[in-house]
């Protein structure tokens, strides 16, 4: 005879597993739609030889978080698995989810970091704090995570039905790294109205991008943060394949935007921060009337 205990645990896994994957098809839907979008946006704006390394690092921030999640998804999904999941199985999936979701995280904040190394005159001083502070995160994510990993309690599916208490420590530490970014980009940004610079098209692009990419970071984060906090077995799964895509596409999009501004006509003054063929992650000097960069090299 079944006990209600039994039968209540069945009907969440079930009920988890019917969520999770409605959700990670939906965000694996929207990034498929992004890139068809953006497509050719992408060959005019990034495939260009002259932009180097960084078309290799919108690549990865484009498509490898892509070939993560349909991996998980058929792994997951998999209607012909021969056993249930092991608590091993579960735990080497689970370390799987995080080392993808820190790799696209890593790489969106080393363009997030490279905009603000820029913004202050790539100061070396600057530059030692931005990487300090970056590997500090990297190293609380990866930490965190380490010690997680026992603390995990599974149902059939692999949905975390209970977690460690450190698991918002694991969500979290990148929101604060990139908090620290869009407040010194705010800093640099009024430091620039109070010079009295007006608009310009690269600072106000940065400003923009970075706002709603911090705030997009934050939303997804604490919602994973809170379901791991709560327990919420039957959610345990919904919102990791967003943080991914939409990481994704903060990344991404940042990339485009900074690369069509070279494209766009421009103001004599903000000549000098652009090519039309390169964008470049070099010196603005905000402290002169007007803005500067150093000269672009490949």
């Amino acid at each position: 005879m079944i006990q209600r205990t039994d039968l209540v645990a069945y009907i969440r896994s079930v009920e988890a597993d019917q969520n999770a994957g409605l959700s990670s098809a939906a965000a694996m839907t929207f990034s498929v739609w992004d890139i068809l979008l953006s497509f050719s946006d992408e060959i005019q704006l990034i495939w260009q030889p002259t932009n180097g390394w960084l078309r290799w690092l919108y690549a990865f921030i484009r498509y490898f978080p892509l070939i993560g999640e349909a991996a998980l998804y058929t792994y997951f999904d998999n209607p012909v698995r021969p056993h249930e999941f092991t608590v091993y199985e579960c735990d080497a999936s689970t370390l799987a989810e995080s080392i993808l979701l820190e790799c696209v995280t890593i790489a969106v904040e080393t363009v997030l970091l490279m905009r603000v190394h820029a913004l202050y005159s790539r100061s070396r001083l600057v530059l030692l704090g931005l990487l300090a502070g970056l590997a500090a995160t990297v190293c609380a994510t990866f930490c965190g995570m380490w010690f997680a990993m026992g603390g995990f309690i599974y149902d059939a599916e692999c949905f975390a039905s209970s977690s460690p208490k450190l698991m918002p420590l694991v969500w979290l530490s990148p929101v604060a790294f990139e908090a620290a970014l869009f407040i010194m980009t705010l800093v640099k940004f009024q430091e620039s109205r109070r010079f009295g610079l007006g608009r310009r098209p690269i600072l106000d692009t940065i400003m923009r991008d970075g706002t709603w990419g911090f705030f997009v970071a934050l939303l997804v984060m604490s919602l994973n943060a809170v379901v791991y906090t709560l327990h919420a077995e039957t959610l345990s799964g919904v919102f990791y394949f967003w943080a991914v895509s939409t990481l994704s596409f903060t990344g991404s999009h940042m990339l485009l935007n900074l690369r069509r501004i070279a494209y766009e006509p421009q103001a004599p003054w903000d000549a000098a921060l652009t090519s039309t063929d390169t964008i470049c992650f070099k010196r603005i000097d905000l402290s002169l009337p007007t803005l500067e960069v150093d000269d672009c090299v490949d």
